[in-house]
């Protein structure tokens, strides 16, 4: 189903470069596909030594929550956002700076949460300052030692799996979520979903509450190693006038809406000749939020072992040094 993306992506390069899942510095000559591939297998371990057996105080859940982050990030915060209670809500840093929105957040108390693992965001951080000088309260889910960490933050949640594999971003998302749940007094659990993967040929994703995050998420992954033109959209936005533009789309399910009025919408869809593939929830929405998450990566890791994709698709943009300096400044 990737042929033609594949053809571009060239021939099956070799590259030497530090391995990010074996402990040590050792040297490895291997392909994206590859490395991508060892990294979701060790899914299970990483979730385990990273967050099941990591302490985490619980530093928010009192009073509003405003999150904000950017790409893979900003998944995140719409994950925390709609699990956070009635008083969370998800922001865009660069939109919040422009509105001047860390002024009224900050007369009502609300606590930020900034996620960037890599600390360098500029958006993220330059709001992050913003909300520091009024004294509001930064609650950071970023790496040791990062800007964020030194700069903004009243509080640091660490993410000690950081690693990326060629710069795209997986079992760090995971280990992501799952300390934002336990920062919020919940013990995640990882599952599995024995789903198929075709879903992946979908014009569109789309979910609801948690599981707009993954579906965020996941349109991001195809973006970078496939550059493949996938959109996400709020299910409510989708029915209204995105949808007349698709014709197959993806529904992640949500563990917070009762399954019997998704499964409505998703009938209607396919009546109205729409192919719908359906992502199951697991019982509880932090628990789903990571295990979709892994099913994500899972899915995708298959399709570029398949492809035998030897770099990812965003490394080879003409616009990668701009673009980069524009996010990170």
């Amino acid at each position: 189903m990737f042929n033609q993306i594949k053809i571009a992506l060239g021939k099956d390069k070799k590259y030497t470069r530090c391995h990010p899942v074996l402990s040590g510095r050792v040297h490895v000559e291997k392909p994206f596909y590859e490395l991508f591939a060892e990294e979701v297998k060790q899914l299970g371990r990483i979730f385990r030594e990273h967050v099941s057996e990591k302490h985490v105080d619980r530093v928010l859940g009192d009073g509003c929550v405003a999150a904000t982050g950017s790409g893979d990030s900003f998944a995140a915060a719409l994950v925390l956002a709609s699990l956070a209670g009635e008083n969370g809500e998800a922001i865009d840093p660069l939109e919040a700076i422009a509105a001047a929105k860390h002024r009224s957040l900050t007369r009502r108390g609300c606590t930020l949460a900034a996620i960037s693992i890599g600390g360098r965001t500029k958006s993220v951080l330059e709001l992050s300052e913003l909300y520091a000088s009024r004294r509001g309260r930064v609650v950071c889910y970023t790496a040791k030692d990062t800007p964020l960490a030194k700069r903004a933050c009243s509080e640091v949640v660490e993410v000690t799996y950081p690693g990326t594999v060629m710069g795209v971003g997986a079992a760090r998302q995971l280990v992501l979520l799952g300390l934002i749940a336990k920062s919020l007094g919940y013990e995640p659990r990882l599952g599995s979903l024995s789903t198929p993967c075709a879903w992946l040929r979908a014009d569109m994703f789309t979910g609801l509450a948690e599981s707009l995050g993954t579906a965020i998420y996941a349109a991001n992954k195809l973006y970078e190693i496939y550059a493949k033109p996938v959109r996400w959209e709020y299910l409510e936005q989708l029915v209204h006038a995105p949808i007349y533009s698709a014709r197959s789309v993806t529904v992640f399910y949500t563990a917070t809406t009762p399954r019997k009025r998704l499964d409505e919408i998703t009938k209607t869809l396919r009546e109205a000749g729409i192919k719908v593939y359906k992502i199951p929830a697991t019982r509880t929405p932090w628990d789903n939020a990571v295990t979709q998450t892994a099913y994500v990566l899972s899915c995708i890791a298959r399709q570029a072992a398949k492809d035998k994709v030897a770099e990812p698709a965003y490394r080879k943009h003409p616009g990668l040094e701009p673009l980069t300096r524009l996010i990170y400044g």
